[in-house]
């Protein structure tokens, strides 16, 4: 994974899957935003407080502008 993305931010990682591997990180490429997500799998999901405040922050991130030097 850090082969691939040595400037992304890493917030959690998966202990179940040798090597351990990120399962929530985000990147800014430019002008843009990026995170990714791979928890939950289902609707259901989005019922966890903790999952839906995560995807409420990251959208919240990612709607924010992204201040350019002059």
């Amino acid at each position: 994974f850090h082969d691939l993305y040595d400037e992304a931010e890493v917030h959690f990682e998966s202990n179940y899957t040798d090597p351990i591997f990120p399962v929530v990180w985000s990147n800014q490429f430019y002008l843009g935003k990026v995170v990714i997500c791979t928890l939950g799998h289902n609707a259901d999901s989005l019922t966890n407080p903790s999952v839906f405040n995560l995807i409420h922050q990251s959208l919240t991130w990612i709607s924010s502008q992204i201040s350019t030097p002059s």
